[in-house]
This record gives structure tokens, C-alpha cells and sequence, in this order.
């Protein structure tokens, strides 16, 4: 990849989360004006703008982290194959192969259907006077939420496990389900924290609260959200052959 292509790539990735970001404080400002409006000791801001500037802001800052990383992620395999040039690779080399390679395509749109439901659900849901601004905030949650965990989480899972074996489709697909297990306990730990009277400290055990309130409906949507962002990944970032994957 060329120098201005990195350049476009990191751009674009950063004027993406700047938009996402934007819209996300948009949001906040308007439901939570009061959190934002003292949010300084020194003096009151204007809600709406100082939400939409840091909402903006983290945007950008996330936006070019995921188009660098991107881009190192593209790069690993020429990496590789120039370390390993002039070396015959054995057996066991050739066995750890990885068969699925990085893919804008896939990263893109694997995790797009997630926010898109999670948008629509709330926006049938909530019953608000503003259907159209309800999706949208939703939308940007959920977004945040299916790309962060891909990004950070689903692909480093991926390129670890294709160090020792080929990532087939029911592979991958465990991967994803396992990931959404796993990312359901810190999500609840947040909603355990703020449980307790004013949003102040929680009475009882985590365990206790998760015996209470606990693998309710949000425990399946990020179990089938896993599930469903890593068979997509998996069928838009594999490379296409005319064998059939038996596993």
C-alpha cells in the first residue's frame, strides 16, 4: 500500500468515527444535558456543543486507531513472507497457514447488521416522539459497541488462533460465540456499579446481582450478535475456492 493510499485509508477511517462521534454526543446532549453542562468546576458550558466537540473528538481519535490498525493488520502476512523469504517452509509451517486474510469488506459490514437491529428494536420499542432520532442514537451505541468488540477483541482472537490452526467456519463461529459470552460479564459489571441508590454504591455481591438480574434478554442478543458478526466475517473475508469447506 502506497503512502497516499495509507494516508486516504487513515482520513477516511477518522472523518467516519468523526460523524459517529458527533451524532453519539448529539444524542447525549440532548437526553443528558445537565451531565454535560457541569461538567467543568470552574464554569457551566453549553451542553449540546461541548457533548457533540468530545463525542467528535473520540470519533476521530478511534476512527484513524481502527484504520491504522487496519492497515498493520493488511500488512502482517507481506511481513511474513519477506522474513521468510529464501526459507522452504516444512510441514508443520505450511500447516499453521492461516486460510482467512484481513478484509476492509468484511470489517466493514460483517458488524453492520448488529447496530441496525439494535437500532430498529429500540425505535419500535421506546414508542418516542422522534422515531428517526432514536434509531440513530441506538444505532451509534450498538455501532460502538459490534466495532469496538471486532476491532479489538474478535480480530486479535482471530490472528492469535490462525497462528495454530486454519480458521474454518464453525471455528470462527465459536470464536464469536465464545467472544459474546465473555464481553456480557464486564458489560454487566458497568450496570452492577451504578445499581445501588442515586447510581451510588451496589448492595449485595456481583454475583448476587447477576443471580437477580442477570442472562435476561441483553446475555442472548450479545451471544447471537457474536455469533452472527463472525459467520459474516468469516464468508466475506475467506478467500473463494472451488472446494467446499467440510468443516
Amino acid at each position: 500500500m502506497t503512502i497516499q493510499k495509507t494516508f486516504i485509508t487513515v482520513t477516511a477511517a477518522a472523518l467516519a468515527g468523526l460523524v459517529m462521534g458527533g451524532l453519539f454526543g448529539l444524542g447525549a446532549g440532548l437526553i443528558t444535558p445537565d451531565f454535560f453542562r457541569h461538567i467543568t468546576t470552574w464554569q457551566d458550558v453549553k451542553p449540546l456543543g461541548f457533548a457533540v466537540f468530545c463525542g467528535a473528538t473520540a470519533g476521530v481519535l478511534l476512527g484513524g486507531g481502527l484504520g491504522c490498525f487496519g492497515i498493520i493488520i493488511q500488512h502482517i502476512p507481506e511481513w511474513r513472507k519477506i522474513m521468510m523469504s529464501g526459507q522452504s517452509p516444512g510441514p508443520a509451517a505450511a500447516a499453521i497457514v492461516p486460510t482467512m486474510k484481513f478484509s476492509w469488506k468484511a470489517l466493514i459490514l460483517a458488524p453492520l447488521p448488529i447496530p441496525i437491529f439494535i437500532g430498529l428494536m429500540f425505535m419500535f420499542l421506546a414508542s418516542a416522539k422522534n422515531p428517526l432520532f432514536t434509531f440513530l442514537f441506538f444505532f451509534v451505541i450498538g455501532g460502538a459497541l459490534s466495532y469496538g468488540t471486532t476491532l479489538f477483541i474478535f480480530l486479535p482472537s482471530l490472528f492469535l488462533v490462525s497462528r495454530f490452526t486454519p480458521l474454518t467456519l464453525r471455528l470462527t463461529a465459536l470464536i464469536g460465540t465464545v467472544l459474546g459470552f465473555l464481553v456480557y460479564f464486564p458489560l454487566t459489571w458497568e450496570e452492577y456499579a451504578s445499581s445501588g441508590v442515586d447510581s451510588g454504591p451496589p448492595e449485595g455481591t456481583f454475583w448476587q446481582y447477576l443471580a437477580r438480574n442477570g442472562f435476561q434478554w441483553d446475555f442472548w442478543l450479545l451471544i447471537f450478535s457474536g455469533l452472527i458478526t463472525a459467520v459474516l466475517y468469516w464468508l466475506m473475508a475467506c478467500p473463494r475456492s472451488g472446494k467446499k469447506d467440510g468443516n
